[in-house]
């Protein structure tokens, strides 16, 4: 908390709440060290949702000055705008364009909320597991002024969240980017969309690899090759 303290000096911090267990963690590191009234919460919900009532809860246990930002009309303006110039075969290629695109808009809103008040900082909530293998958007939740748990792999910031009291639903909460679905109203799990387990992609980094197969071990490093180049485009100010 010292090294947010330094970071933020004597601004405010703004951050999303979406209910999962990054964006709760960084939401009590804020408040532990800056104190409620200097932290605002933000809620983005794009079109669904299903975190809302564990994101409402976070918000209300921390007394947190909360924001909410309903992004679904932005987001099929933006999409209507841009599809008009394209053909309908194009149409059919846009997984990344759904998932990554709300994630940008929230950073943009984000943005506009610190510049409107003034003297404000943007969390990232971005963890090592996800950065490091590239399950982020660059100029999304890849952004941000600081990044206070982005060198922490999934199993550091669960062991930070119970020394922070966090609820174990949030803690063991299955991660979910928020915006892939299998079918409407089915999620698609982060686990299920890479392929590997968050655990598996924990050992290969840690050089304990022992026991993973060779199929799962190459699905880590081509991710880790595919990734590379969104590491390299990023600077963020990670404690």
């Amino acid at each position: 908390t010292n090294w947010i303290k330094k970071v933020v000096k004597d601004n405010k911090a703004v951050v999303e709440i979406n209910g999962d267990l990054d964006s709760t963690v960084v939401a009590h590191l804020l408040v532990k060290a800056l104190g409620k009234e200097r932290v605002i919460g933000v809620i983005m919900p794009c079109g669904n949702s299903e975190y809302l009532e564990d994101a409402e809860d976070v918000i209300k246990s921390l007394g947190i000055n909360r924001f909410e930002v309903d992004l679904q009309e932005t987001y099929e303006g933006l999409n209507k705008a841009i599809m008009k110039n394209l053909d309908s075969t194009v149409h059919q290629q846009l997984d990344n364009y759904k998932t990554n695109t709300p994630a940008r808009l929230r950073m943009s809103a984000l943005y506009g909320i610190s510049s409107i008040l003034g003297n404000c900082r943007v969390a990232n909530t971005l963890n090592f597991s996800k950065a490091v293998i590239g399950y982020t958007t660059i100029f999304g939740d890849f952004s941000g002024d600081f990044a206070p748990i982005t060198r922490l792999n999934i199993k550091s910031v669960k062991r930070v969240a119970k020394e922070l009291g966090i609820l174990g639903r949030i803690i063991e909460k299955e991660p979910w980017d928020g915006m892939s679905y299998k079918s409407p109203g089915i999620k698609l799990l982060d686990e299920e969309k890479l392929g590997v387990t968050y655990d598996e992609i924990d050992l290969l980094l840690f050089h304990e690899q022992r026991g993973l197969s060779i199929e799962t071990i190459g699905k880590i490093r081509r991710l880790l090759e595919k990734s590379s180049y969104k590491l390299k485009t990023i600077d963020l100010n990670i404690f």
